[in-house]
């Protein structure tokens, strides 16, 4: 019998387990470091080292489980964690037409928690509730709701706040800074307001997007993310690439652009990149935010410094943060430019510069010079048959 048919039965008959339980077991998710506190009335059905299952009489039914990203409860709306309990109740089988009845954020313990109450009808026609609360752990949002039928709904309030009331957590919430300077590979940045380097459970959300980009090693990068609640964070990761380039201004970018983009993108329709002007340098900016993404290139004493900014397709706060990252930047020395580069340089984007002009002035004016006096001494060599020596007169 599948999930959804034992809750909508157990909903309407209310059978009572109290009576099998004879202690009261402590469950440890040991992967997010909690532990919930079950009294004798509980009934465990499902326990593993992430999440949790219980019913008791009435019925009502218990459900702890852990969303990644840790988010500060207090500065959010505690609407915003309305999807995360839905999608609970779709698990279980689901209900109709659910409607928020009320939200709101409070301290239960020293911890922020929201609260989150849910009508809903069931298949039967009966109506329902879920009883949805969220709280901060480190680097995780822990979840723990209660179902049960409407009448049992008072039942099921007071048992969420003794339970959130025992609960033992053993990795509190974080202390998080946000727009702090990261550094990679030879360059620094300070980060976007909204944006904060990852605690280590969240790491793997960022270095999988990096991976997605064709970034496989991570460890002299610098890793950011832009947490959005129940939502996916964004991603921004900046790494160094050997890539050279020579003599880059503004003479020279749209000359130079396609390589990077060829060597960024490979053979994807991408259009060309927009000059953004940083204080010593020209960056290079791909502004790619309909697919979620936005890119930035800053060619430094290394090679290339490259940025990617990763969220939500149409996400146009990608492109600003990234643009804000870039500008906050310190790249170190100048881009690498021999010799023969800087020929190039002036040969190719420049040809009617003083540095190339002079020269091919001062050429031509020594070739001149030479022919003018090659002249004389000629002239002066050949003795006039007409002229007249001293003697002679």
């Amino acid at each position: 019998m599948s999930m959804s048919v034992l809750l909508l039965a157990a909903l309407c008959s209310g059978p009572s387990y109290a009576s099998e339980i004879e202690e009261a077991p402590e469950f440890l998710l040991s992967d997010i470091d909690v532990r919930v506190d079950l009294d004798k009335k509980w009934k465990m059905t499902r326990w593993s080292d992430f999440d949790l299952k219980a019913e008791t009489a009435g019925p009502v039914f218990l459900f702890t489980w852990a969303t990644d990203v840790q988010s500060d409860v207090s500065t959010l709306d505690a609407k915003v964690w309305k999807p995360v309990h839905l999608d609970k109740l779709e698990e279980m089988g689901g209900g109709i037409d659910p409607k928020v009845t009320n939200a709101e954020v409070v301290t239960i313990k020293g911890r922020n928690t929201a609260l989150v109450d849910i009508s809903f009808k069931l298949q039967s026609g009966g109506e329902a509730v879920l009883l949805g609360s969220t709280t901060a752990v480190e680097g995780r949002m822990v979840h723990v709701a209660f179902v049960a039928g409407k009448r049992f709904a008072k039942s099921a309030d007071k048992h969420r706040l003794a339970i959130l009331e025992d609960l033992d957590v053993k990795a509190a919430e974080a202390d998080v800074a946000w727009g702090v300077s990261v550094e990679a590979d030879g360059f620094s940045n300070t980060l976007a307001e909204g944006w904060r380097a990852p605690l280590e459970a969240e790491e793997s959300i960022v270095t999988t997007a990096a991976g997605k980009m064709g970034v496989e090693n991570t460890d002299n990068c610098w890793l950011a993310l832009r947490p959005h609640g129940p939502a996916a964070a964004d991603s921004m990761i900046a790494c160094q690439g050997g890539l050279m380039l020579g003599v880059i201004d503004e003479h020279s970018f749209e000359g130079v652009e396609p390589t990077i983009r060829e060597r960024m993108f490979g053979k994807a329709e991408i259009g060309p990149a927009k000059q953004l002007e940083l204080e010593d340098r020209l960056a290079f900016i791909y502004d790619i935010t309909d697919k979620g993404l936005a890119v930035g290139v800053v060619p430094y004493e290394k090679g290339v410094a490259r940025i990617w900014t990763i969220g939500e397709a149409g996400d146009e706060t990608l492109l600003s943060a990234l643009e804000e990252v870039l500008k906050s930047g310190d790249y170190g020395g100048a881009h690498p430019a021999s010799a023969g580069d800087q020929l190039s340089y002036y040969t190719t984007y420049r040809p009617f510069s003083p540095v190339v002009l002079c020269p091919l002035f001062g050429i031509l004016l020594l070739g001149g010079s030479v022919v003018v006096v090659g002249g004389i001494m000629m002239a002066r060599g050949k003795k006039n048959k007409y002229d007249l020596d001293d003697d002679d007169v």
